[in-house]
């Protein structure tokens, strides 16, 4: 049956939103007043109605498209809800609840309510709202008297000096019954005398669950300014420098010393920005990690690499080397070939560096290379799977090259007053460094 447009109203309100002759695909769900995904599905069931282009790797919907998308829609309500029945949205809207609560509740009432299922989604009866309104407010009463006749896990902690951690922990150790309601655990008065004889408790190793005296790992992490993760791993890699032990169901507690222990350890190792790694390498020659282990293979014994615990670490020397070596790999691509869409750089990575301008990015495909990303007025490339990937590397490839060329300027002096034009650094915020110094 074809597709007859209602009016060219229609058209002119669309194009009323459209002023540049297309949307987004999420701006026509809007207009629509759908989801996005439906507007997709729409499309993957007729798409020989319609007329979308792409464009850096969006949809761009047209005027006609718009009115194309409604028509399917009202032949679609016209067809599928003789009955008045609601969608699933429209329930929600009603109840004023998420999404997952309304699936419990249609779990809780099970065969009392009648929901359909058409096109892939549900369809609710009329009548089953009430039904569910008087279920929802039974189980919110319901949930107001267990927080009435019980304590929560959080005002336990706060009665015990314990982190809600350190009570889950106790409760699994030592096999404590507790209540579990819809808003969590519920403790009652003898479960809660439990936990406090078991946080006095010695354990195998000495160690109990005593009140927390000092700070927790994730926040002597953010005082010294490092990840939790790397935190831990310097508790593993040194546990003579740092003698706190993980104990089962117990949380780490630093206090001073154990915080300045932490800073004089991190100020004797060695920085992250003072030495180049094997995928810092990659991204500074513009290829992708594995790339480089791939070209390197037969060069490592001739490289001067130095050997570190993990890693290894890359002198300037080794990158001139490597540049030599991918400048004469991407010479050996002949079926290189320019990509319709374009590209522009925004920002750079990181908070170091900002872009005086937006930097134009061309794009090139070729078998060999995979996906090229090229600066227009700079002689940079980097590569990768697919577009955004070449110019994500080549925003990365920008800031480690500004970096190396701010040592070493006479490496390459031309591009390094190109670098200087279009790539500052960030000024920093007095108020934000001095929070630092207090930390």
């Amino acid at each position: 049956m074809p597709i007859v447009l209602e009016t060219e109203r229609e058209e002119s309100e669309a194009g009323e939103h459209c002023l540049s002759g297309s949307l987004t695909t999420e701006e026509a769900a809007g207009l629509l007043g759908i989801r996005r995904q439906a507007l997709y599905s729409l499309l993957n069931h007729h798409g020989e109605l319609f007329q979308v282009q792409r464009s850096e790797g969006r949809l761009l919907w047209a005027a006609p498209d718009l009115a194309t998308a409604r028509a399917l829609l009202l032949r679609r309500a016209a067809r599928q809800e003789p009955d008045g029945r609601l969608t699933t949205a429209e329930v929600l809207a009603l109840l004023g609840i998420p999404a997952h609560l309304l699936r419990k509740l249609q779990k809780s009432l099970g065969a009392r309510i009648s929901v359909a299922k058409r096109a892939g989604a549900l369809r609710w009866p009329p009548e089953a709202v009430p039904l569910l309104k008087e279920t929802l407010a039974a189980w919110q009463e319901a949930a107001a008297l267990e927080r009435e006749s019980g304590v929560t896990t959080a005002a336990v902690a706060a009665q015990l000096g314990l982190a809600p951690e350190q009570v889950l922990a106790l409760r699994s150790l030592h096999r404590i019954p507790a209540r579990r309601a819809r808003t969590g655990l519920i403790w009652e008065p003898a479960a809660i005398e439990r936990l406090r004889e078991a946080a006095q408790t010695p354990r195998p190793g000495g160690a109990r669950f005593a009140p927390r005296e000092g700070a927790g790992t994730r926040e002597a992490a953010a005082l010294v300014g490092i990840s939790p993760s790397r935190l831990l791993n310097l508790v593993y890699r040194f546990p003579e420098r740092l003698p706190i032990r993980l104990e089962e169901g117990r949380l780490y507690s630093w206090t001073a010393d154990d915080i300045a222990s932490l800073r004089a350890l991190l100020a004797e190792l060695p920085r992250r920005r003072d030495f180049l790694s094997s995928r810092d390498a990659a991204t500074l020659l513009g290829i992708p990690y594995l790339r480089l282990v791939n070209l390197m293979r037969r060069r490592r014994d001739t490289l001067p690499l130095v050997k570190r615990v993990g890693f290894l670490e890359w002198s300037a020397e080794a990158v001139a080397i490597m540049r030599e070596v991918v400048a004469r790999w991407r010479t050996t691509a002949t079926d290189v070939q320019p990509l319709p869409q374009a590209a522009a750089i925004q920002s750079l990575p990181g908070r170091d560096f900002v872009l005086v301008a937006p930097l134009q990015v061309f794009l090139f495909s070729s078998r060999k290379l995979g996906v090229t990303a090229r600066l227009a007025d700079l002689d940079l490339q980097a590569q990768g799977a697919h577009p955004r990937d070449a110019v994500a590397r080549l925003r990365r490839l920008l800031v480690l090259r500004y970096q190396e060329l701010e040592k070493q300027p006479l490496q390459a002096p031309a591009l390094w007053a190109g670098l200087q034009s279009i790539v500052v650094p960030r000024t920093p915020n007095p108020k934000q460094k001095e929070r630092e110094t207090v930390g």
